[in-house]
């Protein structure tokens, strides 16, 4: 786990060491126990690197000049996670022809070398890095389809002169881009390309629009900054000799939407826990401590009783005095259950107050939730104990179909199967006909409201709907409702097509992104087993709808079942679904007084008057809250980036 940075470009850059080295400070967080440079030019002239691997260069930033011109230029900042010894240090160099910057971790790394020492290669470490770069030799392309992990990689093949930027399937690791004079950019974070003056400041508006209107984050309307761009989850970013990048998938979801006559079977429920094992098990594999982030839902439960088989296995849960919401109760009885060394990690409003510029720094964006916050200390704790990697359970909604939004499709599914013994009148169920009716009239107002000619019928639905719409600018509202009518989308062929599309679009990938700062931040790492386990997407993805969720007992049917004489029954037995969810309604009321004054850097796009006005009946509701904590934290980044651009 670490961070990447460098360049490409068609002729050789005068600064190129100064640039280089300005990014990779950047990402300092990301790697604070080793980094490494590798600067070279595509018609010969030799290349730099820092040193031999063997032992590290106390001092190799310092040793690198700004006046180094080159082509190509590859940077590393080192987490040390697997093999703690120098034999990781990076750019790794294979055969004097492949170059790597590598962040991530690859579990099936032994497997992977067993497979490559079978076909006669040796290996020099003992790091999962060589193995890449060996399978990267072997295979090519084709070979990311073995590697079971998590990746952002930079890869230059110097024979032919090409860059190579892939990012793993559902995105686990950020990788972003920019473009400046005919080179290309890359690095881990925004910060380090702003930090180089390679991506302006200058904001993509549309993009501005669908956050402050949908809380959208990284979506198809791309970053919030105009220039910066991001290679999309199973992905890779081509760059040639001739400079010409080109952006390619090389993996694709498989699934198959159908409906059972039958129950699961037992064995099919048996494989499911194997297979949750054997994911658990990979991603405890590390030369450091591990522990995991225990929320007291069924997703951090499943994996914390997996992951905790010795006594004493770090737990840390975020705890809330006098909230309906705290999970703390669940927590505690999974903790007792595995013996584990359970850490209370008590958050109150004024921890927050004065980390609202420190935290959008850290997210390189505004925020739209206070789980961000507590996602931060819960690493800021696991640091202070010695612990270096969390897991935890992000990615297990979108394959088990935890969330409400997926009885829409999965009562669609229903009908067209001819199942309406199905619908129910019990009261936790998203299988009642009041619910069918609602998704048929959706459906249908979904197929209007796209069209190019309903323009005043689209903003009666956002008036109604939105209540952040009152308070953006008329202008601003008329030239981006495209961006909202283009958001707008019927509904798809069944569950496993929205769970495929979810997982592998960018639903997942935002939400992964948090986990990704916030533990980089404290200079560790987050691992996500019900992500990034590729044969549990294969084997979830296949699997009739109604054995997944049940009109009676509810979402996420099959982990229940699952692990069934597993989990406490305080855990089997709930039926709410909160989510990694915080005080949002008190703390926003609490902290409003101080933050308001950040409304000042955004009153270009918004009524900032009008906000202030309606203050004290948005600070009532949730949804008015976190609508107020967009646009207080939006101000907050834009205010930092001003002052960049300043300097």
């Amino acid at each position: 786990m670490c961070g990447i940075s460098g360049f490409f470009a068609p002729r050789s850059l005068p600064d190129a060491g100064g640039i280089l080295r300005t990014m990779n400070t950047a990402l300092a967080h990301r790697g604070p126990d080793d980094s490494g440079y590798w600067l070279g030019n595509a018609h010969g002239g030799g290349s730099y690197a820092d040193g031999a691997s063997h032992p590290h260069m106390a001092n190799s930033m310092a040793a690198l000049a700004d006046e180094i011109e080159a082509s190509i230029g590859l940077a590393h900042r080192r987490l040390s996670i697997i093999d703690l010894s120098s034999d990781g240090h990076q750019p790794m160099l294979l055969a004097d022809r492949y170059v790597l910057s590598f962040n991530g971790e690859i579990y099936n790394y032994l497997e992977l070398r067993q497979e490559l020492e079978a076909l006669g290669l040796a290996f020099k470490t003992a790091t999962d890095v060589e193995v890449l770069l060996q399978i990267w030799a072997t295979y090519g392309l084709a070979g990311l389809e073995k590697l079971e992990g998590m990746w952002a990689f930079a890869l230059y093949d110097r024979f032919e002169n090409e860059l190579f930027l892939v990012r793993d399937r559902v995105g686990v690791k950020p990788l972003y881009y920019a473009q400046k004079n005919e080179a290309l950019f890359f690095a881990s974070e925004p910060k380090a390309l702003l930090a180089a003056g390679v991506c302006s400041t200058k904001l993509n508006e549309a993009a501005l629009y669908a956050f402050l209107l949908h809380g959208a984050y990284e979506e198809q309307e791309g970053s919030l900054l105009a220039d910066l761009k991001e290679v999309p989850p199973g992905h890779y970013l081509h760059i040639d000799g001739n400079n010409q990048p080109s952006l390619r998938a090389y993996h694709q979801a498989a699934y198959t939407d159908s409906w059972s006559a039958t129950p699961p079977p037992a064995r099919l429920l048996k494989d499911i826990k194997n297979r949750l094992e054997h994911s658990v098990n990979l991603r405890l594999r590390s030369d450091v401590r591990v522990g995991a982030s225990l929320s007291g839902g069924l997703d951090s439960s499943v994996l914390s009783l997996l992951a905790a088989t010795d006594a004493g296995f770090p737990l840390f849960t975020a705890s809330y005095a006098h909230f309906e919401g705290d999970e703390s109760k669940y927590a505690q009885r999974t903790a007792e259950q595995v013996k584990g060394q359970w850490n209370q990690v008590w958050l109150g409003s004024e921890q927050i107050a004065h980390q609202l510029h420190h935290l959008v720094r850290t997210m390189d964006g505004p925020l739209l939730a206070f789980s961000t916050f507590s996602q931060h200390e819960i690493y800021r704790a696991a640091k202070a104990e010695g612990v270096t990697i969390l897991l935890d359970g992000q990615g297990g909604d979108e394959l088990f179909s935890g969330y409400d939004r997926y009885w829409q499709n999965y009562q669609l599914q229903a009908i067209r199967n001819g199942q309406w013994n199905w619908f129910s009148k019990h009261p936790v169920s998203g299988l009642q006909f009041h619910h069918l009716w609602k998704c048929i009239v959706q459906e249908l107002a979904s197929k209007i409201l796209r069209s190019s000619t309903a323009s005043l019928l689209l903003k009666a639905q956002l008036k109604r709907s939105k209540l952040e719409y009152a308070f953006l600018r008329t202008d601003f509202k008329e030239k981006y409702l495209v961006v909202s009518a283009k958001r707008i989308k019927g509904n798809l062929n069944g569950l496993n097509a929205q769970l495929a599309h979810e997982r592998y679009g960018h639903a997942l990938k935002n939400l992964l992104r948090w986990g990704d700062r916030n533990s980089m931040a404290f200079g560790m790492e987050n691992r996500a087993p019900l992500a990034d386990d590729p044969q549990l997407d294969a084997l979830l993805l296949q699997l009739p709808a109604n054995w997944k969720m049940h009109p009676q007992v509810g979402s996420k049917y099959l982990l229940k079942q699952a692990m069934a004489n597993t989990l406490p029954s305080i855990i089997m037995e709930r039926t709410d679904k909160v989510g990694f969810s915080a005080p949002t309604i008190p703390w926003m009321n609490a902290l409003w007084p101080i933050w308001q004054e950040n409304l000042v850097h955004i009153q270009q796009w918004v009524d900032v008057a009008s906000v202030k006005k309606q203050a004290p009946v948005l600070l009532q509701s949730e949804w008015g809250c976190l609508a107020l904590l967009r646009m207080v934290s939006l101000g907050a980044w834009l205010k930092q980036l001003a002052e960049q651009h300043t300097q």
